[in-house]
């Protein structure tokens, strides 16, 4: 089965690259702007906004998989507190394309049934107790760490995710040592200079100098074969040029599409991208106006981690490409 998905994967980016179309490969998914738990660099809890029904979810998904879709990762806020995660992951599991959810671990355990059927868990951890907790909420590295126990009896891949910040600057190793010991991989992600979901200053957003330091020693670690550290060589080098513009292919509106928790359907979650509604998606002539609608406007560089990854590999870069087939 996932030889399979690597075949259709790697045929729909080529065609993609070459032939310049416009298909939703990579699709993240908000299902929901609440959340449970307050972490210091992050407002998206106060977004509060519609729902799509499940009926609505299930439609689009279909919709998505006759267009392309491959990969498909729900995100929130904290997806885990919609009410009906259960019938969506089972729909999505079943449909065999590599499905995979991000969570702050407080509701892992309760829903093991379901999620032991994804293909991967993504696990927000930044540092070691003291230092995930004062960022993140008290008791948010005890979550993870429980979460990590329940999934380690399970198939599921698990990805930590870590947001480099003034916080773990001198700590971020330490999610290293918890990867070795329960099999996972790190995603390392630049912070934001704005607070997540405002134009509001972020106090923990790391100085130049100081993410450089961070920056620098991640790719060494990599060059150096660090197996657990989640990023592509050619990812890290890319994120090291951060905050200074960095040209480089942008695959969003082409083949990664974000969508929110009311079904509106953007290139990316950067604020100035079109967007278009759920019902002009399902409709029949939603599948020609998406591209014209999600296009990419203005933007100048990136420094989402996860999209560098498919922008890098649509570039024909190997250790990107390399990267992305192996998460399929």
């Amino acid at each position: 089965m996932k030889f399979m998905r690597m075949v259709r994967a790697a045929s729909i980016l080529g065609r993609a690259r070459l032939l310049k179309q416009r298909i939703p490969f990579a699709v993240s998914w908000a299902l929901s702007y609440r959340c449970n738990a307050r972490c210091a660099y992050c407002r998206i809890y106060r977004g509060a906004t519609a729902e799509l029904n499940t009926d609505d979810v299930c439609r689009v998904i279909d919709r998505l998989i006759i267009e392309g879709m491959c990969r498909l990762s729900f995100t929130g806020g904290e997806p885990l507190l919609r009410e009906d995660i259960d019938t969506i992951v089972g729909y999505t599991c079943r449909k065999n394309v590599f499905t995979s959810l991000s969570t702050n671990g407080i509701l892992v355990p309760e829903k093991i049934s379901v999620l032991k059927h994804l293909d991967r868990i993504g696990l927000s951890l930044d540092g070691s107790e003291n230092v995930n907790d004062r960022l993140r909420g008290e008791g948010s590295y005890r979550y993870v760490l429980e979460a990590l126990q329940v999934l380690r009896r399970t198939d599921v891949q698990r990805i930590l995710h870590v947001v480099l910040s003034r916080g773990n600057v001198h700590d971020f190793e330490h999610v290293l040592d918890v990867a070795a010991q329960y099999n996972a991989k790190v995603f390392f992600q630049p912070g934001t200079i704005h607070l997540l979901g405002t134009v509001e200053e972020n106090p923990e957003a790391l100085g130049e100098a100081e993410y450089k330091v961070v920056i620098d020693k991640l790719i060494a670690m990599k060059k150096k074969g660090v197996s657990y550290i989640a990023n592509s060589l050619a990812g890290l080098r890319h994120l090291s040029y951060w905050p200074h513009p960095q040209a480089i292919f942008c695959s969003a509106g082409s083949l990664f599409q974000r969508i929110e928790p009311d079904g509106s359907m953007r290139g990316c979650s950067r604020k100035g991208l079109g967007t278009i509604s759920c019902p002009d998606r399902l409709s029949p002539q939603g599948r020609r106006s998406m591209p014209a609608a999600v296009a990419q406007k203005n933007c100048r560089s990136c420094w989402c981690a996860p999209l560098v990854e498919y922008n890098l590999a649509l570039s024909f870069n190997s250790s990107a490409i390399r990267n992305v087939l192996q998460k399929i």
